[in-house]
Parts: C-alpha cells; structure tokens; sequence
C-alpha cells in the first residue's frame, strides 16, 4: 500500500509520510490540484478491491492456514455437511435494530434517528391513523418501514417519504416531477381513509342542531369576526376577478399571461390601454365606427402643430402601455416630457414648418420601437394616423404667386 499516491501510514497521527502530509497541505490550500497526488473515491475503491483480492489468493504461513490462501481455507473449512441458518425476510424483522412503539399522526409515522428524520406514509398507513402500532426499522432498507399492531401482528409495510425540490412541480416529465408526482400519492394516500370514512358518514347521516342562544356580547364578537372575513372574502374576490380579467385580455393581445404581475393595477391600466387601441384601430371596414383621421396642410401652415401634438400623445401612450411588460422609466411618462426628450434630441422647435417632417419622422420612429408598436405591426395594425397634404384652390394675393 505505500505505493499508492496518497499513502498515509498504519497511524496517520504518527507515522504519516512527509509527501503525503505536504501534498495534503498544498491541496487544502489550493496551490495544487489533487489529482495525480490523492485518489478519488471511485479509484481508492478500486485499488482497494485489487489489494483484498491479492491478500485472500495469497498463501498464508501462519498457524491456522498452514500455507493455504484465505480464499482456499473459506472453502475447504466450510460446513457442507451441516450449513448454518440465515434469516431471510420471513423474520428479518426480528433483528430490526430499532423497534418502537409509535402513534400514526396526520403526516404518518415519524421519528428521529441519530440526527436523521424518517417520515413514513402512503395507503397503507391510512387506515390506521391515530392508532399506536410498534414500527420496524431497518437501517439496511431504510425505504420501508414494517408496522404491526402492539401484539406483533397484522404487518404492513409502508413507504418513506422523500424530500422534493421546490421546483420539482414545473419539471413534469423529468425525474424530480416524476418524484413529485410519487411524493404526492404517498400523501393522497394517508389521507384517503379518513377522507373516504368522513364522506360515508355524512352520506349516512345529516345530524340537525338547535339554535345557539348567546350573550350580547359574544354575538356581538362573532358578527364583528364574520364582517372582517366577508370583507376579506370580498376583497380576495375582487382582486382574483381583475387577474382574470387582465390574463384574458392578455391572451387576446397574443401576450403570455405569465409576463402580467398579478394585482399590478398599472399593468391592468396597460392593456386596457392596449386592448382599447387595438379595438380603435383595427376595426374592421363597415361597422359604426369613426372614419379615418386625416390632417391636410393649409396655405397659413395649419395643422401641422395638431398632428406633432397627436404623435407626441401617441408615443407617451405607447410608452405607458411599456410598463406592463415590465419596463421601467426613470422619469414619469407624460406628453411635456415626451415633448423635452424630442427637442433635446433633435436641437430643435417641434412646431417649426421647416423641421416638419424630421420630427413626424423621428416620432413616427420612436412609435414604432415601443414594444406596442412593434406588436402592432407584427399584426398589420397601423400605429398612427398618416398626414395627407392637399393642395387647396385659395386666391392669391395682388395677382402674385400662392
């Protein structure tokens, strides 16, 4: 053995090798890696089935073997003619190393054994909740646990029940949700028995009570406690029907119900918003709706303020409807604002007649590039109304040019 890497000595505290205890130092203190220098687990359990193997093939020179090897003496001394018995499972539970007697509670039977908790439950242990029973142990199949009744008969075994990762749930066809799913019989299980007799009982017999009779005050403490649940209740009911509301009006945008934070109000106010939009502008032809908005250039340069104001609501609309997909603004979303960041980009009066069309063309942009937008027209949903210029018949002035 002093061959293999990692060889500490018959006493480690005494006669450990230098090597082993340097070596040991520079891993701890991760100067070196330990391969090459210290065997893994797997490996050291390898090496050490070949030194076993080797020891029992080997001839012994001592008194008892006389020469023979551990393997030969094992098979030459065995007792042919007469073998030994051996339990099997039909009384292993004999020598169970822990045998106690227990209460089977609403989680099943559970107990503590050397710092280590064992809960046991599934169907069998059901029927005999609230019952004492003497539980079995075996540490060499900690799996099961063999229950009997307090004279040692009527024997089950029952399940152990297993730790599951909280995540477990959302991998349905993976090996924790099949866990999971396991985990969940197992309860369901305990629990039939009682559900079932409960059942069976009031199908049987729906008992009739007197009414209660009551002090003032008590009654007055009860109607006190029954208004703040009805109230609670009211609530809870308003605030699941506005979930409901803002998933289904996410379905209908074609969003994923999951991205909406449930009870976020300005999320809700932004698909209304959404939804209201879609419904306005992707009307179809022939309902009663209002006919398409078109703002034309008159000779003295009206219209044009109307239609830089109207994409300068649009995009502060589009941009608050950006907030229930989770985007957050550092600054509060309002038309002035809208307004500042435009100028400040651009260098330049909004309203001007010679910046007319770099501006629509910059908020036009902008539009477009909010999350709305492009949603809008991924579905062939325009996002604002165009500006059509018309040339009008006025009358110019003295003859001369309009």
């Amino acid at each position: 053995m002093e061959r293999i890497p990692g060889y500490c000595g018959r006493d480690e505290r005494r006669d450990c090798p230098e090597d082993t205890r340097r070596n040991k130092l520079a891993v701890e203190a991760k100067r070196i890696e330990p391969h090459g220098v210290f065997l893994s687990f797997d490996a050291w359990q390898d090496e050490l089935g070949k030194l076993i193997e080797t020891y029992n093939r080997a001839p012994q020179q001592g008194r008892i073997l006389a020469g023979m090897s551990p393997d030969r003496a094992f098979e030459s001394f065995w007792p042919h003619d007469d073998p030994p018995t051996r339990f099997d499972a039909s009384c292993w539970h004999l020598l169970a190393h822990y045998v106690s007697e227990r209460v089977i509670g609403s989680d099943g039977i559970a107990f503590k054994i050397g710092g280590t908790s064992y809960i046991y439950r599934d169907e069998n242990s059901s029927a005999l909740r609230g019952q004492k029973a003497l539980a079995w142990f075996d540490p060499e199949c900690p799996e099961l646990l063999g229950v009997t009744d307090l004279n040692g008969r009527n024997p089950q075994l029952i399940q152990r029940a297993g730790d599951v990762d909280f995540l477990a749930a959302l991998d349905r066809d993976g090996e924790a949700g099949r866990d999971y799913q396991t985990e969940l019989a197992k309860a369901a299980g305990h629990n039939s028995y009682p559900r079932a007799r409960y059942h069976v009982l009031k199908a049987a017999f729906e008992p009739t009570f007197r009414k209660n009779l009551v002090a003032p005050g008590t009654a007055h403490v009860a109607e006190t406690f029954q208004a703040g649940r009805e109230q609670n209740q009211q609530t809870e009911q308003v605030r699941a029907n506005r979930v409901s509301t803002a998933a289904r009006r996410a379905r209908k945008l074609g969003l994923s119900p999951a991205l909406i934070r449930p009870g976020d109000d300005l999320a809700a106010e932004g698909l209304e918003m959404m939804t209201r939009a879609e419904r306005n502008q992707g009307a179809a032809p022939g309902r009663n709706v209002n006919p398409r908005k078109t703002y034309r250039i008159k000779p003295f340069g009206n219209g044009q303020r109307e239609y830089v104001d109207f994409l300068i609501k649009r995009l502060t609309d589009f941009r608050s409807a950006g907030k229930s997909f989770g985007q957050n603004f550092s600054n509060q979303i309002s038309t002035s604002t809208t307004a500042r960041i435009a100028r400040s980009q651009l260098h330049c009066d909004l309203y001007s007649p010679d910046h007319f069309r770099e501006v629509c063309d910059y908020l036009k942009s902008k539009i477009d590039g909010t999350i709305l937008g492009k949603r809008n027209t991924a579905n062939g949903v325009p996002n604002f109304h165009e500006f059509e210029s018309e040339q009008l018949d006025v009358a110019p002035k003295n003859g001369g040019p309009l």
